[in-house]
């Protein structure tokens, strides 16, 4: 829930333009080498995503790209909830154990930036999964896209937990 909700307030977009919709080929991360050569600083990380079914006012699609820094404020920091979920479906070409190794890729020196490759399998798969259930438990539906009917149903009961008396959608 914390990444649509950043992603809805960051891109001014409703919901339902990627819940459902987002697939890992939406997304991509660009390595961009540090500013100055005289410091010993990190490599500046930018995360790409084009939500393609952006409705116009006439009702038509049309798809926006927009780029995210890190951010030092957590609360609005997309990289968080975006990079677990890419670590935690084991996506990257690259075999990282951890968030921390990307920074030790070099740009080459003839190039501006490095962008990072997602294994072939998961070009086409959904970032947001709905979870179905398995036993006397639940499991993660990989070929299942989580409803936005559903994804709203958990922003009114959040809403409701904080103490609002209007519905929080």
């Amino acid at each position: 829930m914390a990444a649509n909700l950043i992603l809805t307030d960051a891109t001014v977009t409703r919901p339902d333009a990627f819940i459902g919709q987002l697939l890992y080929k939406h997304i991509e991360f660009q390595l961009f080498p540090p500013l100055s050569k005289e410091e010993e600083q990190r490599l500046y990380i930018i995360l790409k995503i084009n939500l393609e079914h952006i409705k116009k006012s006439e009702g038509q699609s049309e798809p926006k790209e927009f780029a995210f820094r890190e951010d030092d404020i957590l609360l609005y920091n997309l990289f968080i909830p975006i990079i677990a979920f890419v670590f935690i479906d084991n996506t990257f070409i690259n075999e990282f154990n951890d968030p921390e190794d990307i920074y030790n890729f070099i740009v080459p020196a003839n190039s501006d930036y490095l962008r990072l490759q997602w294994k072939q399998e998961w070009s086409d798969r959904l970032i947001f999964y709905d979870i179905e259930p398995f036993s006397n438990d639940a499991q993660i539906a990989l070929k299942k896209a989580l409803p936005y009917s559903k994804e709203k149903g958990h922003l009114i009961r959040l809403g409701r937990s904080v103490g609002l008396t209007k519905a929080f959608e």
